[in-house]
């Protein structure tokens, strides 16, 4: 029984430990462009109508430069939770766009020379999304975005209640043959 309780707690503290993960351009190639994959997030370009997207060394560190267009970023499926973005512009004041799987938009609005935190962690439709976008006009000049912080969301409980019942049975099994 000790076993089991040990093995059941395993696999909760597994399963539900999700922790915040962050796509921050480090290993781009300087002058590449999308598609680019981090920490299992994959970012690609959408629409380059203004200057194509690409991994330029900006302030100090590799960011995604772009001067308009919409990039995609996505899990491959899995599902994600948007916390925040990083975004540094040398531009005057400009709507920016975020637009998320569920249909759901958030704006943002970038100033000149000026580093923009986006927090998402309260918005209800930055969560558990497959993929979302980030439109930036064409009038954008110096734009880049240094850093994306995500948490993958965790599996569900009902894989927990699978396990647990698997363990159950495997122990029950033992018991009867004894």
């Amino acid at each position: 029984m000790k076993r089991l309780l040990v093995f059941l707690g395993v696999i909760v503290w597994s399963v539900t430990g999700a922790s915040a993960d962050m796509m921050t351009f480090d290993a781009a190639t300087v002058g590449g462009h999308p598609p680019y994959t981090e920490a299992g997030m994959t970012v690609t370009t959408v629409d380059g109508y203004g200057w194509e997207p690409t991994f330029f060394a900006w302030g100090g560190g590799i960011g995604l430069h772009m001067e308009g267009g919409i990039v995609r970023f996505d899990m491959g499926g899995s599902p994600f939770d948007l916390d925040e973005l990083f975004y540094t512009t040398l531009d005057g004041d400009s709507d920016n766009t975020v637009t998320f799987s569920n249909g759901g938009t958030h704006t943002f609005v970038g100033g000149y020379a000026t580093d923009v935190v986006v927090d998402l962690t309260g918005v209800s439709a930055a969560k558990d999304l497959s993929w979302f976008t980030i439109t930036l006009p064409d009038i954008n000049f110096c734009s880049q975005l240094d850093y994306v912080a995500f948490t993958p969301v965790p599996l569900p409980a009902s894989v927990i209640l699978a396990y647990a019942g698997l363990a159950t049975a495997s122990l029950l099994k033992r018991r009867l043959r004894r």
